[in-house]
């Protein structure tokens, strides 16, 4: 799957884009639902105006390198960390131990929370994540879903609506500290 980091992606070509490095935290229990959300979430960060987008996925290690030294390293170099959030990551005790924690301590890595899949916000642990606003996907009844409870055309509009998000969080931040892409 391609994950926009590939050096030979030839979509890449030298803009006045800002490279934005995101580092995807999801469950491997999740694989369907993440391969789904992934192709759809590509698709739309691959054409922004403002912003290139480098999403590091743990799908990028190659045979005999150090995965949790790879993993640790892609956090310390990225931008902001999108968090596939789900009753399995919820679970994942690596990602409670070794990603999460550098997220929600760092206040120059942005926190962009995606509900994958529906949890439980009054019972479920958050692992810090209680006073942080989740995204999901707000219908026209006014109702909210997970990426996993939306329609094939509903999960579009999720993935649109996230994109417009995303972008809005990179311009707060990279205004506030005097950049402008």
């Amino acid at each position: 799957m391609d994950t926009l980091n590939a050096p030979e992606d030839s979509l890449h070509m030298p803009s006045a884009r800002r490279t934005t490095k995101l580092f995807v935290s999801h469950a491997h229990k999740d694989a369907p639902l993440y391969d789904e959300f992934m192709e759809l979430l590509t698709d739309m960060l691959r054409p922004s105006r403002r912003y290139d987008f480098r999403l590091w996925t743990d799908r990028s290690l190659l045979v005999g390198e150090s995965w949790h030294a790879e993993i640790a390293e892609a956090i310390v170099q990225c931008d902001a960390g999108l968090l596939l959030v789900s009753p399995a990551f919820l679970g994942s005790e690596y990602i409670a131990e070794h990603e999460l924690p550098k997220f929600l301590v760092n206040p120059a890595k942005i926190l962009l929370p995606v509900m994958l899949k529906k949890v439980n916000l009054q019972r479920h642990d958050l692992k810090g994540l209680e006073e942080r606003q989740l995204y999901q996907f707000r219908t026209k009844g006014n109702t909210y879903k997970s990426f996993a409870l939306c329609g094939s055309k509903q999960k579009s509009e999720f993935v649109y609506e996230l994109h417009e998000h995303i972008e809005q969080r990179l311009d707060k931040l990279f205004s506030s500290a005097g950049h402008t892409p």
